[in-house]
């Protein structure tokens, strides 16, 4: 199945945002944060409501309809992982350690839902990556949000002593 175009431009801006956290770049990372909570909250609220707002094809018309609900539109849970991205990034960002454990949290959330719909595409259970009728996660998205899960991971268990417990706790809860 391949990925949609919004999901390679909210994969490039995660990209983007873990290095801006690694560089100490609050601006840019808080824009970058913004921008993926927006697509996965607008991908969702088109979801919930029935409703097209035209960022499925804002960057370019949609060629790829295998699987797909509507033209161009990435998947709910893919949406999902952008926005516990976005969020995640930016709780990680913050000094406060009840924040970036609330980061690790979301981003212990965001790995369960990828490591669920790869582990779904080896046990060929297509209700791990897809619901319904809508559009389904592709498995190179689900490898993706492990990487950037790990990557977050990492990051925020050398930010503080407060973030590896935390971390070890989100582990926990999603076992």
């Amino acid at each position: 199945m391949p990925m949609q175009y919004n999901t390679a431009l909210g994969f490039a801006f995660c990209g983007a945002g873990l290095v801006a956290l690694v560089l100490r770049r609050g601006r840019s990372l808080l824009f970058i944060a913004g921008f993926l909570v927006l697509l996965g909250a607008l991908t969702l609220i088109q979801y919930f409501f029935g409703i097209n707002l035209g960022i499925d094809e804002l960057l370019h018309e949609a060629d790829i309809t295998v699987k797909t609900s509507h033209p161009g539109r990435m998947s709910p849970n893919t949406a999902l992982n952008f926005l516990l991205v976005g969020c995640a990034l930016w709780l990680t960002h913050s000094n406060h350690a009840l924040q970036q454990s609330a980061g690790i949290i979301l981003t212990a959330l965001m790995l369960g839902i990828a490591i669920s719909a790869f582990v779904g595409y080896l046990a060929n259970l297509e209700a791990a990556y897809g619901y319904l009728d809508l559009t389904r996660m592709a498995i190179h998205t689900a490898a993706g949000f492990i990487v950037i899960g790990v990557g977050l991971g990492l990051y925020a268990s050398k930010a503080s002593a407060e973030s590896t417990h935390a971390w070890s706790a989100a582990a926990f809860i999603l076992v």
